[in-house]
């Protein structure tokens, strides 16, 4: 099946360049593979979050590391205006999106863990692209010799992402306690760190 939803004009041209006579299907393809991709990333986020865990952005520059916040934060993904659109109907653009029968469902609940501000599955793909798009945008930007994501969470949420295979083995994660988790102060590797403070590790 398909659903058809509404972009903005300039949402495709950054992704897939402005129209162009004899390019719109190969346009049109680039942009939905992005939009695939899209789902697919905020799949995976949304499994991180239903463990109860968090994807973050942890500068390791200074001792103790500091954690910088999520990619709502650094991203400025604003929920309540992630789904506008132009007003004026030209400066829109409707695409057709191959999506199987049951993935329908899981779109919606996707959108809902994420906090996305609809879960009809055309607003909820319109949400999904930008989120990913905000986050594409962040990471070209950054430098990754001194911010690291991380996963942060408490032992069970991090031992249940774990079990579910959610986390690539040498990606960096934090240790919280209940007495932690408000604190943006990480200590490193040390065996000893103080206490109360979120701990660093790397998965296996």
């Amino acid at each position: 099946m398909t659903i058809l939803v509404t972009f903005s004009e300039a949402d495709f041209e950054i992704i897939a360049g402005p129209p162009s006579p004899g390019e719109e299907k190969k346009q049109v393809s680039m942009f939905i593979d992005f939009v695939e991709e899209a789902m697919q990333f905020c799949m995976v986020e949304s499994d991180i979050q239903s463990t109860g865990c968090s994807l973050r952005y942890l500068s390791v520059d200074t001792h103790p590391f500091k954690d910088l916040g999520d990619l709502y934060q650094l991203a400025y993904i604003n929920l309540d205006t992630l789904l506008e659109l132009p007003e004026n109907p030209k400066d829109r653009i409707k695409i057709q999106l191959p999506v199987i029968e049951e993935g329908v469902g899981r779109i919606s609940e996707v959108a809902r863990i994420l906090g996305i501000p609809s879960t009809d599955p055309e607003e909820a793909l319109l949400g999904c692209f930008r989120i990913r798009l905000a986050h594409k945008q962040l990471e070209n930007t950054l430098d990754f010799n001194s911010i690291k994501t991380v996963i942060r969470g408490t032992e069970d949420q991090l031992e249940h992402l774990k079990k579910r295979g959610l986390h690539p083995s040498n990606m960096g994660g934090i240790i919280d306690t209940p007495a932690t988790v408000a604190i943006n102060d990480v200590w490193g590797l040390d065996d000893q760190p103080p206490k109360p403070m979120p701990k660093f590790f790397v998965f296996e």
